[in-house]
């Protein structure tokens, strides 16, 4: 289950690839500044990837399935600007082609 959530953290089947994203969006949502022995480091993701991990806690769980959540709404998010970008875009060059004059379209068809 722990690999589940590195895997969707990191969205890649690349294991460096998911393991450094999966650190980065934990190491900035849970530091762990006041208690250095919470902390993740780079080891304990990969173990979960490979599945050597022979106790995974609670704690690490809840922030695993958190830092998932907080990376789909940010997947989601992006995917939504993308969309938007492209709605736009094809707004303004239908915008752009209806105040051409008739005459002019048809002058450029006919040539």
């Amino acid at each position: 289950m722990a690999r589940g959530y590195v895997a969707e953290i990191g969205n890649s089947t690349q294991a460096k690839v998911a393991i450094a994203t999966t650190l980065k969006w934990l190491m900035r949502l849970f530091p762990h500044k006041d208690n250095p022995k919470n902390q993740w480091t780079e080891r304990r993701v990969r173990s979960f990837w490979n599945e050597e991990a022979a106790l995974v806690q609670f704690r690490e769980m809840v922030e695993l399935h958190r830092a998932a959540d907080a990376a789909r709404e940010e997947r989601a998010k992006q995917k939504a600007r993308k969309q938007h970008a492209a709605y736009r875009a094809e707004t303004a060059r239908l915008a752009e082609m209806a105040l051409v004059p008739p005459a002019a379209r048809n002058s450029d068809v006919a040539s």
